[in-house]
């Protein structure tokens, strides 16, 4: 899982480029492989106060959050179950479509994202060297919106030229680098 720490640095990241990224109501936020649901809950956290002024109420700026927001996914039930029982244990206010229990890189959005956060595996298995990080990657980027972010907790060897993955090569990796250059891939090793 994500360290809360790590992920908070990486959300106020976007607040140094963007002063009023969280008080817009029209952002939408996916947290994939969603696992204890750190990044979602701490996203939620930002809105919640982001969002004061424009939805002064507090039940009101809740429902809007949880109803049109925020998404998640995961592949394992309990992890989705254990999110929705953090940001809304009477599930009073969440919109349980946003919220699926599946296999993030098969999913289909209908909806583009303007944040996408996850905590992908590195690979499939330790032992195998065959990475997935890039699948990941790759599946995102496809919903994320033109300015979006992407934020994640790769470890160091993901760059590593020993590491064999086809995605050094092409325009895959001009598009990863000038996202990182642009800062809209944060992430921490």
């Amino acid at each position: 899982p994500v360290p809360l720490i790590f992920a908070g640095e990486q959300l106020d990241s976007i607040a140094t480029h963007d002063t009023n990224f969280y008080k817009n109501p029209n952002n939408k936020f996916l947290n994939t492989c969603c696992g204890s649901g750190t990044y979602i809950i701490e996203t939620y956290k930002r809105l919640m106060c982001g969002l004061e002024t424009i939805i002064p109420d507090q039940e009101i700026r809740k429902r809007h959050i949880l109803q049109n927001m925020l998404y998640a996914i995961d592949i394992k039930y309990t992890f989705i179950a254990h999110t929705i029982n953090r940001l809304d244990p009477e599930r009073k206010y969440i919109n349980p479509s946003n919220f699926v229990h599946g296999d993030a890189l098969t999913y289909k959005w209908n909806t583009k994202f303007d944040v996408i956060m996850y905590s992908a595996p590195f690979s499939q298995t330790s032992a195998s060297g065959n990475t997935v990080w890039e699948n990941h990657y790759d599946t995102y980027y496809s919903i994320l919106n033109d300015n979006g972010y992407m934020l994640t907790n790769l470890p160091p060897r993901w760059r590593s030229p020993v590491v064999n993955h086809n995605f050094s090569a092409g325009k895959k990796n001009k598009r990863f680098f000038n996202s990182l250059k642009n800062k809209q891939f944060i992430f921490f090793r």
